[in-house]
């Protein structure tokens, strides 16, 4: 399993009740498609750097999980069908490791 974020962003008609529901229905379809959710976070309404569909406006959700390397392009499809959705995109994350930081040896 990888490693992915995802950023979606909603039409700004959206309310944040409507917002926690569309984020839940989503963490349902990863769960399903074999995929887990870490964590989902609603930023909220954002003023957009352009317009997208005529709004300057939309509802950001972030949410990162693991999952299998065929999820990414079904979740993709599942925005695209999504009315609520305006923009999505989906990208491999690194899992950072802590790991001993050795010095470097300088010979003099």
């Amino acid at each position: 399993m990888f490693n992915y974020e995802t950023i979606i962003v909603l039409r700004p008609q959206v309310s944040d009740e409507e917002a926690k529901k569309i984020t839940d229905a989503i963490g349902d379809f990863i769960k399903k498609e074999g995929g887990e959710v870490i964590s989902a976070e609603l930023p909220g309404r954002r003023k957009l750097s352009y317009e997208i569909n005529d709004n300057r406006e939309g509802f950001e959700v972030f949410i990162k999980l693991k999952a299998n390397p065929q999820l990414p392009a079904k979740l993709s499809n599942y925005f695209k069908l999504h009315e609520s959705v305006m923009r999505s995109m989906i990208v491999k994350s690194k899992e950072l490791k802590k790991t001993a930081v050795k010095k470097p040896v300088v010979k003099k």
